[in-house]
This record gives structure tokens, sequence and C-alpha cells, in this order.
């Protein structure tokens, strides 16, 4: 017979503020980080403006012997412009001979060529062909107008890149210094096929989020997958939002986790 099923602690929203402000009384600074893409909204923010892109044939001449040589580096032999080789990495990923964390890199610098200005009107029109405003997830709102009433601070970290990332948070308030995201590197003003930082991914978070927000008191954690358990654990509260299979059999291991229902 198969293991039972893990049982962890569901909380509504209400239920879960009046936590948090247990846990908050008396302490200051205090932040909650959150999760980007399937946590403060539905769907992957870089998946969408990256295939945006591709259809319209936006990328540039500038990363096609990066996205090259990545390929070879894996073991792909691909062809064609920027666009095609970029779709070509992405299909590789769905098809599991490609890894995440690299092609989370790639949707990020394959955008290379493109100065900042141009890359966050792509952004935005992306988000909003795709409907970002009606996916972003609503039972979060409790939680977010309590952080704001009780100043406590509100952090994003998150794999997408931060140009996208950026906008997106544009729907909950927050702005580019509650933000750690996947960074580019840019030169005279136009992004470079390479990154400036590390992704923040699994253990990175942890990192990108001390570095934003140093000794507060690291309330909780909000996550949808695996790859933010360590986020989610390093807070006092992990809160899973529309939780992974994968995610909801890793909280058990954490002492104090729950699910946020809807």
């Amino acid at each position: 017979m198969g293991n039972p099923p893990v049982s962890v602690e569901h909380l509504s929203a209400e239920a879960l503020v009046q936590r948090l402000d247990r846990l908050r009384r008396g302490r200051a600074p205090a932040v909650l980080a959150f999760d980007g893409d399937g946590t403060l909204w539905s769907g992957d923010v870089a998946e969408d403006v990256f295939h945006w892109a591709l259809e319209r044939e936006l990328l540039s001449g500038v990363p096609a012997q990066q996205l090259i040589a990545t390929a070879r580096a894996h073991g792909l032999v691909l062809t064609g412009n920027s666009n095609q080789l970029a779709a070509g990495l992405f299909a590789a990923y769905v098809a599991g001979t490609f890894p995440e964390r690299t092609v989370c890199e790639i949707m990020a610098w394959c955008f290379a060529g493109h100065a900042l200005a141009d890359l966050r009107r792509f952004a935005r029109q992306a988000l909003d062909d795709t409907g970002l405003d009606q996916r972003v997830t609503l039972a979060l709102a409790p939680v977010i107008d309590w952080a704001t009433n009780q100043r406590v601070r509100v952090v994003i970290i998150s794999a997408s890149p931060r140009f996208i990332v950026e906008e997106a948070a544009r729907r909950w308030n927050v702005g580019p210094r509650d933000i750690a995201a996947t960074t580019p590197a840019f030169e005279s003003g136009r992004m470079l096929p390479r990154l400036a930082t590390p992704v923040p991914y699994g253990p990175t978070k942890v990192v990108f989020g001390r570095e934003l927000f140093a000794d507060a008191a690291w309330l909780a954690s909000f996550g949808d997958s695996p790859f933010d358990l360590d986020m989610l654990g390093a807070a006092e509260l992990a809160v899973a939002v529309r939780p992974k299979v994968a995610l909801l059999d890793a909280l058990a291991a954490l002492p104090r986790a729950v699910v946020l229902g809807e």
C-alpha cells in the first residue's frame, strides 16, 4: 500500500491574517516574502512575455551565438535566428532534456540588444494581452492589506526576469526596491546576453531575501512549488498557495506550514 496523503492545516485568508498578527505583535521590522508565478498570480509571467515576443519575432540577432553555445553545452544542435533558437531551447525544456534553472536564465537574457524602455513596453503589452489582471490571486488580498496596514514589508522573490516582475508587481503595489528577480547585465543602456546576478531559485531565494531585508523578522513566506521550499522553510510560517503535489508532500517536513484556502 502507498503512503497516506500528507495532511497540512488549511487556513482561510482571515484566519491566516489572525495568525500573522499574533506573530507580528511587538516586532519590527517584519517582512512577508512572496514567490510570484503561481503564487501572487496564476501562470508564469516570464513565459507569457517570452512566447508573446517569439510570436512577433522580437528577439534581435544579439543573443544568437550565446543561444547556440548554450544549446551545444547541453548536447543540443539548433539552427535558425534568435527567435527560433530560443523556441528550440524552450521546447527541449518542455521535453525534459533541458534544465529549468537554465531556461529561466535564457528567458531573461534572450532579449539582449534591446533597451530597458523597450523591454518594459514589451512586458506591459504582453501581460495585458495575456490577461494578468484576471489572474491575480485574490485570496491573498486580505494578507497584503494587513501587511500594508501593519507596516509589514512585502517583498517578491522570483526566478522570472526583473523587468517583467516589476511590471507584474504593480498589480500588488510592490515597487522595485522590494523585488529580487533574475537580472540580466546591461551595457550602454542595452541588455547583454548574460546575467548580472544568479537566478533566485531554490536555496538562492533565501540569500536574495536576506539581502533585501537583512535581519527583519521573517514572518512568513508564500509559494506554490518545491523550488520555493527553502524560502518557505526560512520563514516562521510557510504558506502554500495552490501548492503543487510535490510541495504539498514536502510541507510535512516544515515545523510550521499551512495551505491558504480559496
